[in-house]
């Protein structure tokens, strides 16, 4: 099974990405699912800020095209992605395309 992960840029502050291996390598927290299967981490990305849209940023959109390219079978959005439960618009556009995709969105990580 392939996952990938996505996070706020606004994290990379104090982020090392740690906690969110850590969960998915020990199968614990929005990882316990997939206790006892095979799982490769395909892609760990993180938006390119807020405003900055898959349909208008290229950046955006290269990592939109090499995240499908990955065919991953779940994307999980990091903790880190959600203030007050919401998504902000970037991250929303993201998540709403990646399903539209047919891919499985799980919110949340560690």
């Amino acid at each position: 099974m392939k996952i990938a992960i996505v996070n706020c840029l606004k994290a990379n502050g104090v982020c090392t990405g740690a906690a969110c291996l850590e969960a998915m390598n020990r199968r614990t927290k929005s990882f316990a699912a997939y206790e006892d299967r095979d799982v490769q981490l395909c892609a760990f990305m993180r938006c390119s800020g807020c405003g900055n849209m898959v349909e208008t940023d290229e950046g955006m959109a290269e990592k939109m095209e090499r995240l499908l390219s990955m065919k991953p079978d779940a994307v999980h959005f990091g903790k880190c992605t959600e203030k007050d439960g919401q998504l902000c618009e970037t991250l929303r556009s993201l998540k709403e395309k990646l399903e539209r995709a047919g891919i499985s969105i799980v919110m949340g990580t560690h």
